[in-house]
C-alpha cells in the first residue's frame, strides 16, 4: 500500500478505513498508517527540497487544479462554516471501521464493503477521471459475485457501467481522442479531421439534453450495489459461511450485454472517421 500511494493518494482513502477494521489499537494503527504513507511523503518531500524545478512544477499545477479544492467543493451549508460531504462522509465510514467487529468469516466481505465505500465515496462527491474506474472495477467484480441475486448484481453493475460510460463520452471524449485513433493516424491525408473540440456534448447542449441523467444513474448504481451487498451479507441463511460461498446461475447473455456495453466509446469515434473522408 506505501507503494501504490506513491503513484495516487486514493489508496490513503482505502487503508485507512481497512486498518480500522483491522486493528484496534491506537498505537499499532498510527505506526501502521505511517508506515503507509510513509513512502509518499519520502518522495514528495525530498524532490520539492531539493529539485526547484519539480518544487515550480508542483505549484503551477496546484494553482489550478490543487486536490484540496475538490474535497471542499461540495458542502452542506452551516450557521457558522460549511461542512465538506465528503470529509463527513468519509469520517463515518471510519468510525463504522473502527467500531465494527466482524466474524472471521465476514472479514473479506466487511473489507470489500467499507473499501468500495471509501473509494465511491471519492467518485460522488469529487472531481474524477475515467481512467480512475479502474480503481472501482475490483470491488465491484468482487461484490456482484458475493451476492446471491447476480442476476440483480449484474444489473445493478450495467446500470453504473451505462451511467458511467454516457458521462464520460460526454466530457471527455473531445477531439483530440477523435482524431488520435490508430485509423486517423494510418490514413490522415484522406480523412479531415473535425473541428469540433467536444461534438457529442455540443450536440448535446444544441438539442437541450442534460448530462445530469447518465451522471446520476452511475451514482444511483455505486449506492444501490453498496445498499444490496450489506442487505445481502446481513440476510444471509446461516447455513452460508461466506458470502463467496454461494451458489449462483451465471447468466451469459448479461456477460455479453455488460461487455457490449464499450461500443459506445469505441463507435463515435470510428463513425466519425468513417463518415469524413477528404
Amino acid at each position: 500500500m506505501a507503494v501504490a500511494c506513491c503513484f495516487k493518494l486514493m489508496p490513503i482513502f482505502i487503508v485507512i478505513p481497512l486498518l480500522l477494521l483491522a486493528e484496534k489499537r491506537v498505537i499499532k494503527l498510527i505506526g501502521y498508517l505511517s508506515l503507509s504513507i510513509s513512502l509518499c511523503a519520502v518522495t514528495y518531500i525530498v524532490p520539492m527540497l531539493t529539485d526547484p524545478g519539480y518544487s515550480l512544477t508542483q505549484s503551477l499545477v496546484m494553482k489550478d487544479d490543487a486536490f484540496s479544492q475538490y474535497i471542499f467543493k461540495i458542502t452542506i451549508p452551516g450557521g457558522v462554516s460549511n461542512t465538506s460531504v465528503f470529509l463527513l462522509l468519509y469520517f463515518l465510514i471510519c468510525v463504522i471501521s473502527y467500531i465494527a467487529k466482524p466474524k472471521e468469516n465476514d472479514f473479506q466481505v466487511y473489507a470489500f464493503l467499507l473499501g468500495f465505500a471509501s473509494l465511491s465515496t471519492f467518485f460522488l462527491f469529487i472531481k474524477w477521471h475515467p481512467q480512475w474506474m479502474v480503481l472501482l472495477l475490483p470491488f465491484i467484480t468482487l461484490l456482484v459475485f458475493s451476492l446471491f441475486d447476480f442476476k440483480f448484481g449484474i444489473l445493478l453493475d450495467i446500470a453504473l457501467t451505462l451511467g458511467f460510460l454516457v458521462t464520460s463520452v460526454l466530457l471527455d471524449l473531445t477531439k483530440m481522442v477523435f482524431t488520435s485513433s490508430v485509423f486517423y493516424t494510418i490514413t490522415q491525408g484522406q480523412y479531415s479531421a473535425i473541428y469540433n473540440y467536444n461534438p457529442i456534448y455540443s450536440y448535446f447542449c444544441e438539442h437541450q439534453y442534460t448530462d445530469i441523467i447518465p451522471s446520476t444513474l452511475f451514482f444511483s448504481g455505486i449506492v444501490s450495489l453498496l445498499f444490496v451487498a450489506i442487505w445481502n451479507n446481513r440476510s444471509r441463511s446461516s447455513k452460508i459461511v461466506n458470502s463467496f460461498d454461494n451458489e449462483y446461475k451465471v447468466i451469459r447473455g448479461l456477460f455479453y450485454a455488460r461487455s457490449a456495453l464499450i461500443l459506445i466509446v469505441i463507435l463515435p469515434p470510428v463513425i466519425s472517421y468513417l463518415s469524413h473522408p477528404i
